[in-house]
Order: C-alpha cells, then structure tokens, then sequence
C-alpha cells in the first residue's frame, strides 16, 4: 500500500512538471511572438545587412566592443530572424540554445554523481531550473526580451555551461572530442562580459588547486583549458573598440557615481533584490520539484550525508559574496555607467538559484527524504503553472497593444517612404521601450497606464 501510494505521488509529480514546463512554453513564446525590435536590435540588422556578418563583427570589434564571438553570434541570430512583426522564431531560438546548454550540464552531473536519475527527470529538472533563473533572476525582462542590448548575456552562460559540462564529460570519460568543445566554448566565452569571465575562471582556478592538492600532479588539461580561456579575455580586452566606446562614455560617468557610495551600498543592494521574500519564495516553489525528481535514487541518499550537503550549500554562498563584490569591483574599473547593471548580474543569479536548491537538498535530507516532501513538490508545481499563466494573463494585454501600436506605426513609416509628398510627417508616440521587454513582467504591471499614447512625434523626410 505504502509502495503504491509512493509510485502514485512519483507520477503526479512527473506529470505536473510536464504542465508545469508546458505552461512556460506557452507564455514565453505568446510574449514573444508580440515582441518587436527597438533601438540598438535596428542598428545591428542594419550593420549586418550593410556589412554582412563578418563585416559588421569586425566593424563592432574595431569601434564598439571586444565581443568578437558574442557580436558575430548575435548578429547571425538577428539577421536569421529579421521579421519586425514578430520576434517568435528569436525567441524559440533562444529558449532552446538555454535548454540545451543547461541540460547538458545538468545530465553530465547526473553521470558524474550519484543522483543516476533518468534522461527524462533530467530534462524537467533542466525547465523548472530554467524556470526558476527566469521569474528570480536580475532583470529578467530586459534580459530575455531585449534582443541585442539584453540576449547577449543570456547566451554567455549558454556558452559557460556548455564549457563546463564538455570539460566534465572530458574528465569522465577522457574523451579529446569533449575536450575540443570545451576549449572552443571556454574562447567564446571571452567575448562576453569580463565579470561572467574572470569569476568563472576564479572557479576554474579553484578547481586546479583542488586537483593539484589531491593527485599530486598538474592537471595538463585544465590548464590548457585555463590558457584558451584567458586568451579568450585578451582578445577581448584588446580590441580597439573598447577604448573609443570609453572615450565617448567616460566623462561624464565617474563623477555622477562616487565610488564609495557604490561600494557601501552596492552589496547591500543585491543582497535585498536576491534574498527579497519573493525571490525566496519564488527559489522555495521552484526548487522543491527540482530536487524531488532527482534525488529519488538510495545511493544518493546514502552517500550525502546531512553536515556534507550543508557544507555545499555554506560553500555556493560564499562563491555568491564572491561574485557580488567582484561584480562591483570590475565594473567600477570599466567605468560602466551603472557601475554593475543588473543585465551584468545574470551569473549571480545563477549562483543564487544553485545555492536555494542546495538549501532545499538539505532540508530533504535533514527529513530522510520521507513522501510528504514529494507531496509538498506536487502542490508547488501547481503554483509554478500559476505563476506562468497568471504572468501571461498580466503581460499579454500590454506586449499585445504595443505590438499592434508598433505595426501601425511601422506601415506608416513604409507608406510615407514609397508615396508621401511633404517635409514632415507626423506619428503617434509609442508607449516607454520598456514595455517591448516583457512589459517589466517581473512586476505586477497596471495594463491600464499604457492605454493611452504620450502625444505626437514627427520625422523629417
């Protein structure tokens, strides 16, 4: 009887995590099929198409920014989906790239570990983490929604897990193939932001030490690894554009921003917005589900203890400290204009999100695993289809007028090129850009305060 009522809760609970990644789909994709370009997303699709894709990477590289693979790999995936009226196949293309990277390293630590949990489990476990990053995380609509200002940083830790879960599988099973990959992705990696770099390379840094400690002898690979990786950063580092973008930015960002106020109130803010009593709820929803699927196997119970599992979660924490002042610090010194954008803290909440389900693991263990904690899970994940719906039922109205508001717009604009006889022809005002990226969907957005437009715009022809 007891066995039955526990394969019964295992089904649900693998069913409702299948609703649960459905009802994300759903909302993810409906938002952006009514996602539109702005700003800086024309300006690439104009460069692209001008200079072609190695062109307008090199022009980028020269003028703008380091980010050789991370320009060219945006441009690629911008001139591939250039439809205006409609950002649906960028937006799948991302959600894909994301899943793929992350279950590829989720599924390589299953292998390594003793979780042994199934292929499938894996990949649900892989949707509700993504889940989790995408309501919880830093600045989730620009993030996911903005295509060129935004995106870009998402796929920069598409290309960190895709690195480590090859050079895991390297070490595993001694593969050069995987070994390749991972070098490629460690050199792509370089291209993006120097704070994701540097605090991944500390890691990596970390992890060398730790080999060097135990076997005695140099982990040949891992420094290689290391080099390609560091050369990654140099190309990056080097480029031209880095310091005529500096010219024309840095005069008038240090003296706005004192850098004691920064570094006084800088921890602290990231701490309120990671450790706020909503994300932690949101961390509890969607971490309970994620840990219910893959540790169901004996051997991983039996070989984690409690005071083990806590020593894990202490150690994530501290890497979480770590990425947070190192965060400030680098941007502080590249002079960004933020002094730490929440788009350029992506990584920590990576780092948060690992750290509230290496919490949850332990709190699985401190209570043996016992099936109330599997019946907890299947009520949570009801909660994860609500908060996709109730986002979609909040968000769609507004992306949905925006979108229609840009399409008029835009027929305007072609119109008036191919047959209007004036010097100045006037437009309705578009609602804030804000609205494109997800109409702030990490906020519970009053649909009713953008029904209206903020007066007339004109162009000069």
């Amino acid at each position: 009887m007891q066995q039955a009522e526990k394969d019964y809760s295992r089904s649900l609970l693998s069913a409702l995590s299948i609703v649960a990644v459905i009802c994300f789909w759903v909302m993810y994709l409906v938002l952006g099929y009514y996602n539109r370009f702005a700003a800086d997303d024309y300006s690439m699709v104009a460069l692209g198409n001008h200079r072609g894709l190695l062109g307008g990477t090199k022009w980028f590289y020269f003028n703008w920014s380091g980010g050789v693979f991370g320009t060219f790999f945006q441009t690629a995936t911008v001139l591939l989906f250039q439809n205006a009226h409609s950002l649906l196949g960028y937006h799948l293309f991302l959600l894909f790239v994301f899943s793929v990277s992350i279950f590829l390293l989720v599924n390589e630590f299953n292998l390594r570990s003793k979780l042994q949990a199934t292929i499938w489990h894996v990949f649900l476990a892989s949707q509700l983490f993504i889940q989790f990053l995408f309501f919880s995380g830093f600045c989730i609509s620009e993030n996911w929604f903005w295509v060129v200002g935004s995106t870009g940083y998402v796929y920069a830790l598409c290309f960190i897990f895709t690195s480590v879960a090859f050079f895991l599988r390297y070490e595993r099973t001694g593969s050069y193939v995987a070994l390749a990959v991972a070098c490629v992705a460690a050199f792509c990696c370089g291209s993006y932001p120097v704070n994701f770099v540097l605090f991944y390379f500390s890691l990596a840094g970390l992890y060398f030490l730790y080999q060097l400690y135990f076997t005695r002898k140099i982990p040949t690979a891992l420094l290689v690894y290391m080099v390609i990786l560091v050369a990654g950063v140099a190309l990056n580092i080097a480029a031209p554009g880095n310091y005529k973008r500096m010219l024309v930015t840095a005069g008038t960002i240090k003296n706005h921003i004192p850098f004691l106020y920064q570094f006084t109130h800088h921890p602290i803010i990231i701490l309120k917005k990671s450790f706020s009593p909503y994300n932690l709820l949101l961390g509890v929803i969607f971490s309970f589900p994620v840990v219910a699927l893959i540790t169901r196997n004996p051997a991983f119970r039996q070989a984690y203890s409690t005071s083990t599992l806590l020593k894990v979660a202490v150690g994530v924490f501290v890497a979480y400290l770590a990425a947070a002042l190192s965060n400030m610090l680098i941007n502080y010194k590249a002079l960004e204009w933020s002094l730490g954008s929440e788009r350029s803290m992506l990584h920590i909440s990576v780092i948060i999100a690992v750290f509230i389900i290496c919490s949850v693991v332990t709190v699985y263990a401190w209570f043996n695993y016992t099936g109330w904690l599997t019946w907890l899970s299947v009520v949570l994940l009801l909660a994860c289809s609500y908060r996709s719906l109730s986002t979609l039922r909040k968000q769609l109205p507004i992306v949905k007028q925006y979108a229609l508001k840009h399409d008029e717009r835009t027929r305007a604009i072609y119109q008036a090129k191919n047959s209007f006889t004036g010097t100045t022809l006037y437009l309705d005002s578009l609602p804030p850009s804000g609205i494109l990226f997800s109409a702030e969907m990490s906020r519970d957005t009053n649909p009713v305060s953008y029904t209206h437009l903020a007066g007339d715009s004109q162009m000069t022809l």
